[in-house]
């Protein structure tokens, strides 16, 4: 139940964004730094989710393998999941990171490309 949860939780994220960024996609860059912001926070809600959902998971996953559901927890097992976890984690930190970057505007072309002389 995981990944439904993570695709519905980042889905309403992604839609309730969605006038600004229509209103960012008439800035300038032509939604440029609108896409380079919406899709990591996306990104690291999906990874976020999957972290806590799991920690949540494993609170039942006897239940879950008597049953024969198909858990995150199940899924990665007793001895991998914290380093799994660790790895969503890191995801979900670097992606709000980048788009808290990219969203301040603090790219000059060179994250984004398309130059590498712009430094004021």
């Amino acid at each position: 139940h995981g990944s439904i949860i993570s695709l519905s939780t980042s889905s309403s994220t992604l839609s309730s964004t969605s006038s600004s960024m229509m209103t960012m996609m008439m800035m300038d860059d032509g939604g440029a730094r609108a896409l380079h912001t919406i899709l990591p926070l996306y990104l690291g809600g999906i990874a976020w989710t999957m972290v806590y959902d799991t920690i949540y998971a494993h609170q039942d996953r006897s239940d879950d393998a008597q049953l024969g559901l198909k858990s995150t927890a199940l899924t990665f097992g007793e001895r991998n999941t914290q380093s799994i976890l660790s790895g969503f984690a890191t995801i979900s930190l670097l992606s709000w990171c980048y788009a808290g970057y990219i969203g301040a505007g603090y790219d000059h072309g060179g994250i984004m490309g398309g130059g590498g002389g712009d430094i004021g």
